[in-house]
């Protein structure tokens, strides 16, 4: 609810007290007063799209757009790009409090591709190969100021490597296209999880 935005701030005596005592403190002060919770719209589709995370994996999100959305684009590779909506809907449950700011990066995402891709990976049996995907995220650098395209790849690149299916893997390219060129940001290291492969 609200209430931790309800607290005094700035006593003498500091903002927080401490159960128990005895620490060598002399006083506990907040350096920022809390934020505003933000409240979860509620018209009845939110429901629906929270439940179809529980089976999501990422092929559903870099899978075949509609027709209308790739028509006439080709990708370097030669094949038909997808536009990232699933993505990019997926990404619009999470922007709290529908921010701007937000609402642009995801925008930022012009297209999303993947193929199939195989990685040496080093266990305590020796060295074998794992299959997956080769995930290709293309930005749009007007979208993003300063660092922010790399932070915002980053995330990205950590949250499809949680949806990973077991025994298999992603690796995602950040491919960052501006007035002026076209650009690899970086590739990342295969990722099942929260662990790297190589």
């Amino acid at each position: 609810g609200r209430l931790p935005s309800m607290l005094s701030m700035g006593s003498d005596k500091g903002d927080l007290d401490l159960e128990g005592g005895g620490a060598p403190l002399k006083a506990t002060v907040a350096l920022m007063h809390p934020t505003e919770p933000i409240q979860p719209p509620l018209d009845g589709s939110i429901h629906w799209r929270l439940i179809s995370q529980l089976s999501l994996n990422y092929l559903s999100l870099v899978g075949e757009d509609s027709p209308e959305t790739t028509r006439g684009l080709i990708t370097p590779e030669g094949g038909k790009p997808k536009s990232g909506a699933p993505l990019r809907e997926l990404l619009r449950l999470y922007n709290s409090g529908d921010s701007s700011s937000g609402e642009k990066h995801v925008q930022g995402i012009t297209a999303v591709n993947s193929e199939p891709w195989y990685a040496r990976v080093r266990s305590d049996q020796g060295l074998s190969f794992a299959r997956g995907r080769r995930i290709f995220i293309d930005l749009d650098e007007d979208h993003f100021s300063g660092g922010g395209i790399y932070l915002f790849a980053s995330v990205i690149e950590r949250f499809l490597a949680l949806y990973s299916s077991m025994n298999s893997f992603s690796a995602l390219v950040a491919r960052v296209h501006s007035k002026r060129k076209t650009y690899t940001l970086r590739e990342w290291e295969p990722r099942a999880g929260y662990r790297t492969l190589i």
